[in-house]
């Protein structure tokens, strides 16, 4: 198994990703964190 790291480049934070959706209507739901590495976001539109 090749274990493959995200450039720190492609890294956020979720208090980060959170702060860039707000401003474009997008309201934060839930995390799912069931990836080794990443978060997967879940947001709504209003």
């Amino acid at each position: 198994m090749i274990k493959r790291t995200v450039k720190r480049l492609h890294k956020m934070t979720q208090v980060q990703a959170k702060k860039e959706m707000s401003p474009v209507g997008l309201t934060w739901v839930r995390t799912h964190d069931y990836l080794p590495q990443q978060h997967v976001m879940a947001f709504t539109k209003e």
